[in-house]
């Protein structure tokens, strides 16, 4: 395929692009910068495309790999700040509802209090899983077999199931 032709069918594609990207993303900006990310890889691959193959679909994909390799990298970033673990258990836990209700709050409380009260190395262990780390990452974290961070994350939930089977 030549360069005018792949580039004519690239811009083609692009509102059908930006349209997947919007859905991807649900952000305006997001997926300006999705369907830029997308247009410079597809330039500097454009050796790569077949010609028998989609075109559309072949963009597609790459919007869609790079959109995946993005999310992966930004929920691996661990952010520094003076939270403490309390308070992120308290994000871990935060309903879905705008509006916190008392009851809501209550549910919270007793949650934490509940998470407290486990073993400390139990509760740091099952702290770093609710914020989000894996289970290799909590191993390497906390220099611990990785067998014993299940266990002992399956050994807080067992727990807290038990603490909060007659919660609702």
């Amino acid at each position: 395929m030549t360069t005018n032709a792949f580039i004519t069918d690239l811009l083609g594609i692009r509102p059908r692009l930006l349209s997947f990207a919007y859905r991807l993303t649900s952000d305006h900006d997001e997926a300006h910068d999705l369907l830029q990310d997308t247009t410079l890889k597809m330039l500097s691959n454009k050796s790569k495309f077949v010609e028998q193959n989609n075109f559309k679909g072949w963009a597609m994909t790459i919007m869609k790999n790079l959109f995946i390799n993005h999310y992966r990298k930004e929920s691996k970033k661990v952010v520094v700040n003076s939270a403490t673990d309390n308070e992120a258990l308290m994000d871990a836990v935060k309903s879905k509802q705008a509006v916190e209700t008392p009851e809501s709050v209550m549910a919270k409380k007793e949650i934490l209090h509940l998470v407290n009260r486990l073993p400390e190395s139990i509760r740091s262990t099952f702290t770093l899983y609710l914020k989000g780390y894996a289970y290799q990452e909590i191993a390497d974290k906390q220099d611990l077999p990785i067998g014993t961070v299940k266990s002992r994350i399956f050994i807080a939930k067992k727990r807290l199931q038990q603490d909060l089977k007659d919660f609702r």
